[in-house]
C-alpha cells in the first residue's frame, strides 16, 4: 500500500512540475519577445499589444505573468542583476595585483556589453524608460536595489584593499563608494550613447578615473 501512495503522489507531483516549467518558458518566451521589441522599436513606442504580437500570446496570458510593460521592463533588470551578483563575488574575492586593476574589473565583472551596437541600442531604451518611470515606486525599488548591490560589492573590493594594507584603512571607503558609483553610471550611460570610441577607450577612461580618485588612498 504505502508503494503505491508514492506512485500516486509522484504521479500527481509530476503534471505540476510539468505546468511549472511550462509557466517558467512562457514567462521567459513573453520577456525575451518584449526586450527585442523595445531593442527594435523603442520602450515608449511599444504597446503590450505590440509584445503580445511578437510573443505570440493572448493579452490575458501577458497579464497571467507580467501586471505592465513597467514590469517586463523591471523583470529584465532584476534578472540581469541577479545573474550578475555571483560574477561580482567572485571578482572580489579574486587575487589581488595592482589595486587600480582590481577594483577596475570588480565595476567591469556583471558588465556583458560590448562594442556591439545592437546591445548599445538595447540599454540606451533600458536606461530612457527607467528614467521615465524613475518616479513610479517599482521603478525606484529596482534601481534602489541595484545601487546597494553594487555598492556592496565595491564597498566590500575597497575594505579588503585596506585589510590587506594595500589603501590606507583611513580612506573614506563609504564616499569613495558612492563615488565609483557615479562613475560607473555616468561611463555606462556614455558608452551605450558612443561617447567611447570602442569598449577598450570606455575601460580606459574608467581606469583613469578611478586613478584619479583611488591614487591619494592606495599604499605607495
Amino acid at each position: 500500500m504505502q508503494n503505491t501512495r508514492r506512485s500516486k503522489d509522484k504521479s500527481q507531483a509530476e503534471p505540476a512540475g510539468l505546468r511549472a516549467r511550462k509557466a517558467a518558458q512562457m514567462r521567459a518566451g513573453i520577456l525575451a519577445s518584449a526586450i527585442r521589441l523595445f531593442q527594435k522599436a523603442g520602450y515608449s513606442a511599444a504597446t503590450v499589444g505590440d509584445i503580445c504580437q511578437v510573443a505570440d500570446v493572448s493579452l490575458r496570458t501577458f497579464y497571467n505573468y507580467f501586471d505592465s510593460k513597467q514590469a517586463v521592463l523591471i523583470a529584465f533588470l532584476k534578472e540581469e542583476r541577479e545573474q550578475g551578483e555571483a560574477v561580482v563575488a567572485a571578482r572580489v574575492a579574486a587575487p589581488i595585483g595592482d589595486p587600480i586593476d582590481y577594483v577596475l574589473g570588480v565595476m567591469f565583472a556583471d558588465l556583458r556589453i560590448d562594442d556591439d551596437a545592437s546591445t548599445r541600442a538595447l540599454w540606451r531604451e533600458v536606461l530612457s524608460a527607467l528614467i521615465l518611470t524613475s518616479v513610479e515606486p517599482a521603478s525606484a525599488i529596482e534601481i534602489n536595489e541595484s545601487r546597494a548591490v553594487y555598492r556592496t560589492h565595491v564597498l566590500s573590493a575597497l575594505r579588503r584593499l585596506g585589510a590587506l594594507g594595500a589603501m590606507d584603512k583611513a580612506a573614506p571607503v563609504e564616499d569613495l563608494a558612492d563615488i565609483l558609483y557615479a562613475i560607473a553610471t555616468s561611463q555606462f550611460q556614455d558608452h551605450v550613447c558612443h561617447q567611447h570610441k570602442s569598449h577598450r577607450a570606455y575601460r580606459g577612461k574608467v581606469r583613469k578615473l578611478l586613478e584619479t580618485v583611488l591614487g591619494p588612498w592606495l599604499a605607495r
